[in-house]
């Protein structure tokens, strides 16, 4: 993942002025800042997943079509076929 914006400094004064002790606001400031990395996705995460998706989305699209087009083909030779031997057939009949 991108690196993440936390200002542990800041964070570690505002805990530091409100009574908890220095070393406890140091290690919460740690633990936040693996929390943040390892859970959270920055704008850059997001728009690498987006282009990874729309790839992946299209190129199952075009695999769609091709086989749309293989089945729409093989009815067209289907009822073509169809076609031929009743037409076969009625000049049979006659």
């Amino acid at each position: 993942m991108s690196t993440l914006i936390f200002d542990t400094h800041e964070f570690v004064t505002e805990m530091t002025n409100v009574g908890m002790p220095q070393p406890q606001a140091e290690a919460l400031a740690k633990s936040h800042v693996k929390l943040m990395e390892n859970t959270l996705a920055t704008k850059q995460d997001l728009k690498d997943l987006e282009g990874r998706l729309t790839s992946e989305l299209t190129s199952k699209i075009d695999k769609a079509k091709i086989e749309i087009i293989g089945i729409i083909t093989a009815v067209i030779v289907g009822l073509a076929a169809i076609m031929a031997f009743f037409m076969a057939y009625l000049q049979i009949a006659k």
